[in-house]
């Protein structure tokens, strides 16, 4: 222990602290502005760069739009755009619409505080971009196949196609669930997933809750817009749920509902 404690003393240990805060941020200047690359990354991996130039009053930081360009690679423009303008009302920053970028003047002072505060704010609003994104992906998914079971069960007079169903699991918890089905006497329930990892664990603990019902819960299924699209993801819901494809075949969608 003393000498672990007599190794650390001799260390210089602002000699360290800037070693690492060089590793955490890349700094680049032109005539154009000063460039600052930090850890943070955009859900594409691409790295958060913030700018500043000189201002008639100090400095102007900004994330150059950057924002903007990733929610456009994603279709998403309209959606950023609402959420960077509340995000950045929320740090005291602001969207410049003309612009497209995320913006505040500041004094010297105040330039590390800004520097981190736009990066976090252009960063946060993608991410809110990207899960809003997904969920009007998943609200299309499940109108989708929930026409796609009305299809079927329609002809079977027994038949019952409910939306938005409140399932109880076994903890006696209500949970939620896009669609439930009743064919040829047997019971199914639908919920769309999408890659997302919250998605991913929000199906897989109600599925789970459910399926410790034993013998009185229902089938459960999880549609999916791609299989190899959850990637290593997949193997949280196998085993609590038999997971589809979206743009499943109706021949094996009817065997599905009838082996309920």
């Amino acid at each position: 222990m003393n000498n672990t404690i007599a190794r650390m003393g001799a260390i210089d240990l602002e000699a360290v602290s800037r070693e690492v805060a060089g590793s955490l941020a890349r700094v680049g200047v032109t005539s154009a502005g000063a460039y600052i690359s930090t850890p943070l990354l955009y859900p594409s991996g691409t790295t958060v760069v913030v700018q500043i130039l000189r201002a008639p009053q100090g400095f102007l930081v900004s994330d150059m739009g950057s924002g903007l360009d990733e929610s456009r690679s994603m279709g998403a423009e309209a959606i950023y755009r609402r959420a960077a303008k509340d995000v950045a009302a929320q740090t005291g920053a602001l969207f410049n619409e003309d612009r497209g970028r995320v913006e505040v003047n500041v004094s010297k002072e105040q330039l590390v505080g800004a520097a981190a505060s736009i990066a976090n704010c252009s960063q946060e609003a993608v991410r809110v971009t990207a899960f809003k994104l997904e969920e009007r992906k998943a609200a299309r998914a499940s109108d989708k196949m929930y026409r796609r079971l009305w299809n079927i069960v329609k002809d079977d007079p027994q038949g019952q196609l409910d939306r938005n169903v409140e399932i109880r699991g076994e903890s006696k918890t209500g949970h939620r669930f896009d669609s439930l089905a009743i064919f040829h006497g047997k019971t199914s329930v639908f919920d769309f997933v999408s890659p997302h990892p919250l998605s991913v664990a929000s199906a897989a603990t109600k599925f789970a809750d459910v399926k410790r019902r034993g013998e009185s819960t229902p089938l459960r299924r999880a549609v999916v817009h791609s299989k190899s699209a959850m990637g290593t993801r997949l193997g949280l819901l196998v085993p609590v749920c038999e997971v589809i494809e979206e743009d499943i075949p109706e021949p094996f969608l009817i065997r599905l509902l009838e082996a309920a």
